[in-house]
């Protein structure tokens, strides 16, 4: 059954403070005696019989004692739990990390269904994403994503394709009815290129932005088109490449669009300046120019990454974070 926005906004409420609580190095036991005290009912039942099972002496533990309670507390936070005191690559991930990063999810919920449109398919994007980054095996990151966020004989059939040997984009294939081309392109991308929880976590920020505010389909697929051209090609893909990609995006969608136009006048010898000129009610005079800059300075991937990020500002309000660049 679908919860309330109410009750997504008490559990991520509940959840952050656990986690704050934890961060500050306070022992699990009493952490979670603390956050009883603030929490609705439904999540302090649960809290209790966590608490009262006793000896919760490692993250181990206490990721099986979640897990015990997945009727009420969503099972993709003990994935999480199990995960965290594991030192991986990118070091070591914290405990009270965990909570939080999962309170995050359960608040992008809540506001998407605040606007009245269902969170399912962006909290799938949103939750797998998050697990694999963490190391979560993907097998396990579909399973519990898709978990109340799609149907247990979707999940099934994604899954039974990655056991197969398949990419997580063929199982995909057979849902396309749920999974819109350009999602699909997207992923595709990132399979190729090792950024998988980068692009689940794009998804889920651009079309959660899409859902909560209403947004046309057409801001949508325009950023997300961006965001591919710069994942590829800063992953070292030509731009035929990348282009050819979002041509075949297009056409499974049924529609002739303009990067397959684009495509059609590079072949034919424009520069992709020139191709995009010549389609300027898709290619704003603006963007045209920061390409032919990019084509100049043999940088289109920054060129991309630079109108990515600026949609991703202007239309959805995600502020994307740069480095600071230092001059000798």
């Amino acid at each position: 059954m679908s919860k309330s926005a109410i009750q997504l906004g008490e559990e991520a409420e509940t959840l952050r403070l656990l986690g704050t609580l934890l961060e500050l190095k306070i022992d699990p036991d009493e952490a979670i005696g603390l956050t009883v005290s603030e929490c609705p009912q439904s999540y302090k039942d649960s809290l209790l019989r966590i608490r009262a099972n006793g000896g919760i002496m490692d993250n181990l533990a206490l990721a099986g004692a979640f897990e015990s309670e997945k009727n009420t507390i969503p099972s993709f936070i003990s994935c999480l739990l199990r995960r965290s005191g594991i030192r991986s690559a990118r070091g070591e991930y914290r405990l009270g990390a965990a909570f939080i990063e999962a309170s995050s999810v359960l608040k992008n919920a809540e506001r998407i269904v605040r606007s009245g449109k269902d969170p399912s398919l962006v909290n799938f994007y949103r939750i797998l994403g998050l697990l694999v980054s963490r190391d979560v095996p993907l097998l396990e990151a579909i399973e519990s994503a898709g978990d109340n966020n799609l149907s247990g004989t979707v999940t099934q059939s994604i899954t039974a394709a990655v056991r197969k040997g398949e990419t997580f984009l063929s199982g995909l294939e057979h849902h396309r009815n749920i999974f819109p081309a350009i999602d699909r392109s997207l992923i595709d991308i990132g399979e190729q290129t090792g950024a998988f929880p980068e692009v689940c976590k794009i998804l889920a920020d651009l079309k959660g932005k899409y859902l909560e505010w209403s947004l046309s389909l057409s801001t949508l697929k325009n950023c997300l088109l961006y965001e591919i051209l710069a994942i590829s090609t800063n992953a070292g893909m030509s731009l035929g490449q990348s282009l050819k990609r979002l041509a075949r995006a297009e056409e499974s969608a049924g529609q002739i669009g303009p990067f397959q136009v684009v495509l059609e006048r590079i072949n034919m010898g424009l520069l992709p300046s020139e191709a995009m000129h010549s389609l300027p009610e898709y290619f704003p005079s603006l963007f045209v120019r920061m390409v032919k800059e990019g084509e100049i300075r043999g940088e289109l991937e920054l060129t991309f990454r630079a109108i990515a990020d600026f949609l991703a500002w202007r239309d959805f309000n995600i502020e994307r974070p740069k480095e600071a660049v230092v001059h000798a």
